[in-house]
């Protein structure tokens, strides 16, 4: 599944996410409709959908990843039990992340993905 913030809560993100959290309309600098995002949204996931039936998935794996926020950065992967850190290498044919950490190459199939703030400026 996938979670797109759409706006902050009223009062702000709570302080333990609020490094972390952030929303579309913060990002754009103007408020965002959610019914116009929620269309675009389902828009894009058909258009590939359809892609996927096709062409397979390699040209959409491709595209993902030259399109992806993480790509070749420092990320922190929490899979559920356990905090991985290292740094976002590739998405392998199946669309799992290949994270590199100091022991070796993990495939990560399901977490959360957070990228530091660092890592994203000067980019």
């Amino acid at each position: 599944g996938i979670g797109v913030n759409i706006r902050a809560p009223q009062g702000g993100w709570p302080e333990e996410i609020r490094k972390i959290a952030t929303d579309m309309s913060t990002a754009a600098g103007t408020p965002i409709s959610r019914l116009e995002a929620a269309v675009a949204i389902i828009s894009r996931l058909e258009h590939h959908y359809l892609r996927y039936l096709e062409n397979g998935f390699e040209p959409i794996r491709q595209q993902w990843w030259q399109a992806h926020a993480a790509c070749n950065r420092p990320v922190r992967v929490y899979d559920g039990t356990q905090y991985l850190d290292g740094t976002a290498e590739a998405l392998d044919r199946d669309g799992a992340l290949l994270l590199r950490t100091p022991s070796g190459l993990t495939r990560i199939i399901a977490g959360d993905l957070e990228i530091p703030l660092e890592s994203t400026h000067g980019s």
